[in-house]
Parts: C-alpha cells; sequence; structure tokens
C-alpha cells in the first residue's frame, strides 16, 4: 500500500515539473533554435536559387540532350517490336496446319470396315499421328476381346506409311461395374455421361512427312466391334521459334522485343561512336597547321610573336646604352 502511494506521489510530482517546464523550454526555443533554423533555411533557400540558376545555364543543355536520347530510344523501341511483329506473323503457324483431325465413317456394309481420308492439308513436315476409338461398353464389345485397325498412308506414286494397332475395352468386374454405375447414375440419367470408354491409339511419333499424301485409308479388321466415333489427328511437331511464338507467344514475343531493341540499341551507339571518331579525324585533316596560321601584328608593324624573342637583345643593348652615356649632372668639355 505504501508503495502504491509513492508511486503516485513520484507520479504527480513528475507531472508537476512538466507543466512548470514550459516556459524556461519555450524561452531556449524561440532564443537558441530559431536563430540556427533560420540559418538553415537561408542556406537551404540559397542552394535552391544556385541550383536554379546552374539548371538555367547548364541544366537546359543536358535536359535537351536527355530528351533526344529518350526519343532515339523510344524510336529503336517500337522498330525492334514492329520487327519481332513481322517475325511473329511470318514464323508462326496457323493453327489449322498444326493440329489436324479428321472424321472416319467407317462403312460397315463392307467386309472390312474402313474409310478413306483425303488430305489435302497435310505438307511435308514432322507430325505425330493418333486414332482416337470410342466404344461402347456392351456384351458384345466385352466379349469380342482385341480388334485391330489398320493406317495406310500413300502418296502420288509411293506407299508412305502402313501400320496396325490393336484395341480393347478395360476389363470390369460387375461388382466395379455395379459401383461406376451407381456412382454416376444421375450424369447416365440426364445424358451427361455414356457407358462408353475411348482410346487413344499412337500409330507414329516424329514421322516425316517427305511427300503430300495423297490419301489415308483406316481399316478395322473385325467387323462385329461396335465402334461409336472414330477420328484421325495429326499434330505437327514444331521446333526453334515456330515453337515458342505458338506456344508461348507473349513470354516469347517481349523477349524476342528486348533482344532485338538491345541490338538496334548496340548498333546505334557503335555506329555514333565511328561517325564521331571519323568526323573527329576529317576535322584534324583539314585543319590549317600552325606555322600557316598568320600572326597578329602589333601598334609598330612588328609581328607579335617574333617581337617575344628579341626581347633580351633589345634589353642588352639598353643597358650597353646606359652605361656609355654620363650620368645626369655631370660637364663634359669639348675639345678646343
Amino acid at each position: 500500500m505504501q508503495a502504491a502511494q509513492q508511486y503516485v506521489r513520484s507520479a504527480v510530482t513528475a507531472v508537476v515539473r512538466v507543466i512548470q517546464w514550459p516556459g524556461e523550454f519555450r524561452h531556449r526555443i524561440l532564443y537558441e533554435t530559431i536563430p540556427y533554423a533560420t540559418t538553415l533555411a537561408r542556406g537551404l533557400s540559397q542552394s535552391a536559387v544556385d541550383g536554379m540558376e546552374d539548371f538555367s545555364l547548364r541544366g537546359a543543355k543536358g535536359l535537351v540532350i536527355m530528351a533526344f536520347l529518350g526519343s532515339v530510344l523510344w524510336v529503336l523501341l517500337c522498330v525492334a517490336a514492329f520487327l519481332t511483329l513481322l517475325l511473329y506473323l511470318f514464323v508462326t503457324p496457323s493453327s489449322s496446319s498444326v493440329h489436324q483431325e479428321f472424321v472416319v465413317d467407317l462403312d460397315y456394309r463392307l467386309a472390312l470396315p474402313s474409310y478413306t481420308v483425303y488430305p489435302e492439308a497435310v505438307a511435308s513436315a514432322n507430325y505425330d499421328v493418333f486414332v482416337q476409338m470410342t466404344m461402347p461398353e456392351t456384351l458384345q464389345n466385352e466379349r469380342h476381346g482385341i480388334a485391330c485397325l489398320q493406317l495406310v498412308a500413300q502418296a502420288k506414286q509411293s506407299l508412305e506409311f502402313n501400320r496396325t494397332k490393336c484395341v480393347m475395352l478395360n476389363y470390369r468386374s460387375a461388382l466395379l461395374k455395379f459401383m461406376h454405375t451407381v456412382y454416376y447414375s444421375f450424369p447416365f440419367i440426364w445424358g451427361l455421361k455414356r457407358l462408353e470408354q475411348t482410346k487413344l491409339l499412337l500409330y507414329a511419333r516424329s514421322w516425316t512427312v517427305k511427300e503430300t499424301l495423297s490419301n489415308l485409308t483406316l481399316t478395322l479388321f473385325d467387323r462385329g466391334l461396335q465402334v461409336t466415333h472414330v477420328f484421325l489427328f495429326f499434330e505437327r511437331n514444331l521446333f526453334g521459334l515456330e515453337f515458342s511464338f505458338y506456344y508461348y507467344p507473349l513470354s516469347t514475343f517481349a523477349a524476342v522485343t528486348v533482344v532485338a531493341f538491345v541490338w538496334l540499341a548496340t548498333s546505334a551507339a557503335v555506329l555514333a561512336v565511328a561517325a564521331g571518331y571519323l568526323h573527329k579525324r576529317y576535322q584534324l585533316a583539314h585543319q590549317p597547321s600552325p606555322r600557316s596560321k598568320p600572326m597578329a601584328m602589333d601598334s609598330l608593324g612588328l609581328r607579335a610573336r617574333s617581337s617575344r624573342p628579341l626581347m633580351p637583345f633589345f634589353e642588352a643593348a639598353g643597358r650597353e646604352q646606359d652605361r656609355e652615356s654620363p650620368p645626369s649632372g655631370s660637364s663634359t668639355r669639348l675639345p678646343g
């Protein structure tokens, strides 16, 4: 209790002292701090005035130079972006030439269901060839087992490609079928999902088409296999700038623009330095020599530069004449 009372008394004493201090503290601020602040303000104002005068006299030229350099760099950046745009339009292939899709309608009236595609847009390039086949999960397909699908590509005068792939439905037990049906019951009811499986068959990877293909024939070697949809895909493999511009257009455009801008700026700087050096050499080559320069004439008609070497001679002659002449005030006798 006494400790608390002592703490309260010390706090009240401190507050009273703080209240009594403002008079002396104000006196020190007014009569000691203000002169220093006035001196500092004068120095800052004088520095600002000197800076403005220096800017008005010498900073204007630097500002003009900086504005000129900024304009030149902006023009170079625009030129780099324009060149990159032209490169993008020239290099980037169209989407139809990269991803080509053909619908295959197998003719089941034939003994071996087949279909022939006439690809006019498949040019000489490097491709990955896929066949996407969709089969319903019926008892007939489950009992059928493995089926084979053949792809034959022909050019005008030669056979370019001939491969066969086998396909079958994934095996599912009765319990797994029941669980799958219950889990997707609502999508099955609303028609959002079907009881079917899709298989993707890779027929060729990095296949180089040397000649323009005339036709593509897909043949199913088992007529009993039920097929819903069949698609043939040609995926063109891109390399270098084609790949970068097609799959990453924005980042590639920015990177190529920066590289082109740096190259243009460096070339412009080198050309400017070379032009300045040649201009200086030209001025030095056509500048008149110091010997051929006309010398300034003084009031006596003597050349100013030639009078400097004769100064010691005139000074020596004057001293010798002073020694020969009699001193002032002495009489000289004349003979006879």
